[in-house]
């Protein structure tokens, strides 16, 4: 314990030493729910210039210097890249690195880096992991070096309800549609004919086409500023795992999994967590060589990459990558359990500068969390009564708190479509107690209900 204690002060002090008086650019919207970043940027002296295509940004007054400029057509990336090139040049400033923490700037993030010479994920791996489907069908082809293609599934481009007649009869049913270029589990939905497939093709292009299309909370959800068309994909079994990646010029530095619990019938939204993972050593291995293997094939060689996989009878398979770091909670669970903030990794990339982690982390502890969803936790969550017992519960450290209510009930009175609304956690000594601790919350709370039921979230978090 002493060791990891006195690696951990070793390791921030470096990485100050590293990141003290750097010029960072961040690229496009920091939602609420990530204003962690302001944080870490003020307690490492960065200096924070932040553009967004919102003049009256929440978080311009974060910022050393806030530029407003409209970056909103992604279509136009290449020459907007260069109009912000410009703005720098013409204000004096010189970067030292450049960053987004929004799925809809990574190609722009990637573009602006390259044309400075700075390190980052690269135009051409960002502009692939931008589309699933393309994302798919790069890591299907015959292998060169690095043979990927065992770890995708069948899936199609859909564009109109002729790709669907064409290649329902090719794909292999019960199969799952998500949008392309969408963002969470928005849109996201399994379906076991072609006429379920037609009808959720349709109801998607009728939000796309009415006024709640337009908001720019919808066009970045279900990532329309990019393309409306839908990836049909062949269902994969087994549990699901997050493996949150960091790399530094194609070398891995390290990588840490998350194990997630089964999703609700007719959702994909995330339910429940847990880290450290439960999977066996070989699994374990096996899920992060994937990850890596997929990243490295792409062309992602710097950076913080969130790998959505799957361990299944036959091994790892792909669910999608996010060319940047992960949301919700996992950067505060791998920072609690092992001292690593991967915003500070990210920040140190951007800006050239390796990571130096120890080649053992080991976690101070086990968390399990539990996600709560609009419809059925979001009013009870703003009772008074509820408030305050999550209030003492938190100022005790009996748990851990994140709120998203305000962007899931956006979005839940554009669309009427679900959406997570917060996420409650515990830490304790090991995976069993983490457990039991988090079951009785749940019940102490109200989370665990008949159509939540928090014991079969956790189902398959059971020690090795």
């Amino acid at each position: 314990m002493e060791e990891q204690i006195r690696y951990r002060m070793d390791y921030q002090s470096t990485a100050y030493q590293s990141l003290r008086g750097k010029t960072i650019l961040i690229v496009g919207e920091v939602v609420n729910r990530k204003r962690y970043v302001w944080d870490v940027a003020r307690q490492y002296d960065i200096k924070v210039i932040y553009t967004d295509t919102d003049k009256d940004a929440n978080a311009r007054n974060d910022a050393a210097h806030f530029i407003h400029l409209d970056l909103s057509d992604h279509t136009q990336d290449e020459s907007n890249a260069d109009i912000v090139l410009n703005v720098l040049k013409s204000s004096g400033i010189q970067i030292d690195g450049c960053l987004t923490f929004n799925d809809d700037f990574v190609v722009l993030v990637a573009l602006i880096s390259t044309k400075l010479g700075l390190t980052g994920a690269g135009v051409e791996g960002a502009k692939i992991t931008k589309s699933k489907h393309d994302t798919y069908a790069y890591l299907r082809q015959e292998p060169d070096i690095l043979d990927t293609c065992h770890f995708v599934a069948d899936s199609h481009r859909i564009c109109n309800k002729n790709d669907i007649l064409s290649v329902i009869q090719k794909i292999k049913l019960p199969a799952i549609i998500k949008t392309e270029y969408g963002s969470d589990a928005y849109g996201v939905s399994m379906v076991t004919n072609k006429e379920e497939c037609l009808n959720v093709f349709e109801k998607l292009q009728c939000l796309y086409n009415s006024p709640a299309g337009r908001d720019p909370s919808i066009q970045y959800a279900f990532g329309t500023s990019h393309g409306r068309s839908v990836v049909l994909m062949e269902h994969i079994g087994g549990t699901e795992h997050d493996v949150n990646i960091i790399m530094f010029k194609g070398i891995l530095i390290d990588a840490f999994i998350t194990d997630n619990g089964p999703t609700r019938k007719d959702t994909f939204f995330e339910t429940a967590s847990s880290l450290p993972t439960c999977l066996p050593n070989e699994k374990k291995e096996e899920l992060i060589q994937a990850a890596f293997l997929c990243c490295t094939k792409l062309g992602l060689l710097s950076g913080v990459f969130n790998v959505e996989m799957k361990m299944t009878e036959n091994g790892p398979k792909l669910l999608e990558i996010n060319p940047r770091l992960p949301g919700y909670c996992s950067r505060s669970y791998i920072l609690q359990l092992y001292g690593v903030d991967l915003v500070v990794c990210a920040f140190l990339i951007s800006c050239g500068i390796k990571p130096v982690l120890p080649n053992q982390l080991h976690a101070d502890g086990h968390i399990m969390g539990v996600m709560c969803v609009a419809s059925i936790h979001g009013l009870a969550l703003k009772t008074p009564e509820i408030e305050k017992q999550i209030k003492m519960l938190s100022l005790n450290k009996e748990i851990g708190y994140f709120s998203i209510y305000d962007e899931s009930f956006l979005i839940k009175s554009k669309t009427g479509m679900d959406y997570l609304c917060g996420n409650i956690y515990v830490k304790e000594h090991d995976l069993e107690a983490a457990k039991r601790k988090l079951l009785k919350v749940c019940d102490d709370l109200g989370i665990n209900t008949p159509e939540y039921p928090v014991s079969y979230f956790l189902k398959d978090f059971n020690s090795v």
